[in-house]
C-alpha cells in the first residue's frame, strides 16, 4: 500500500485536503445533516467523480494513480463530499432550478461536476508527486 494511504490509515481514516477536512470513510448521515442534501444528487457527483478519476488514471504513467484501487474508492467518495458542498451545487439543491448552470463557463451541471473533480484529483496526484 502507498505511504500516503497507510498515512490516511493512521489518521483514522481522515485528512485535510486543500485546507478542508474531508472524511474518507464517508458516513452519508452526517452529509444529510447539511443543510441542503440531496442523495440522488450525491450519487450523479460520485459517478461524475468516479469517470473522472478513472480519466485521469488512463493519462498516467502506467495508467496508475498515486492510490492503489482499494484506496481509490474513499478518496473518490471524499472528493465527491466535498463538491457536494459547492457553493453552486447547493443553489442547485435549494432552489431546485437548472437555470443556474448557465452562470457557469463550464455550462451544464456534468461539465462542472466533472471539472471540479478533475481539478481535485489533480491537486492530489501533484501533491502526491510533492512527498
Amino acid at each position: 500500500m502507498h505511504a500516503f494511504s497507510m498515512h490516511l490509515i493512521r489518521k483514522n481514516r481522515k485528512s485535510i485536503y486543500n485546507g478542508e477536512q474531508a472524511l474518507f470513510s464517508i458516513d452519508i448521515s452526517k452529509l444529510k445533516k447539511m443543510e441542503s442534501f440531496n442523495r440522488q444528487i450525491y450519487n450523479i457527483i460520485l459517478i461524475h467523480t468516479a469517470r473522472t478519476w478513472e480519466r485521469i488514471r488512463l493519462k498516467q504513467p502506467f495508467q496508475e494513480m498515486p492510490h492503489d484501487n482499494i484506496a481509490s474508492t474513499d478518496y473518490i467518495e471524499g472528493i465527491a463530499s466535498i463538491i457536494i458542498r459547492d457553493e453552486l451545487i447547493q443553489k442547485f439543491i435549494k432552489n431546485k432550478n437548472g437555470d443556474i448552470w448557465s452562470t457557469t463557463k463550464g455550462g451544464a451541471s456534468d461539465s462542472y461536476i466533472e471539472n471540479l473533480a478533475e481539478w481535485r484529483i489533480m491537486k492530489l496526484i501533484n501533491q502526491n508527486k510533492n512527498e
